[in-house]
């Protein structure tokens, strides 16, 4: 897996590619994808959408592969 990336310090990572995100405010993580700054979207449900503003990201692991 890959090293957490400070937003701060390295920006947002490529608009709407699934990342994992960490909230330093509140110790929370999830997938997520940017959409602009301060807004990651992680749920939707029906019209309303979740979102959160992140302190750090990281690529997700590859997926597991069937033989």
């Amino acid at each position: 897996m890959g090293e957490w990336n400070e937003i701060s310090k390295v920006g947002p990572p490529p608009k709407g590619v699934d990342v994992q995100v960490y909230c330093e405010d509140t110790g929370e993580q999830f997938v997520a994808f940017f959409m602009a700054p301060g807004r990651y979207q992680y749920a939707q449900a029906g019209k309303v959408t979740f979102s959160c503003n992140p302190s750090h990201w990281m690529p997700l692991p590859e997926p597991p592969h069937n033989p």
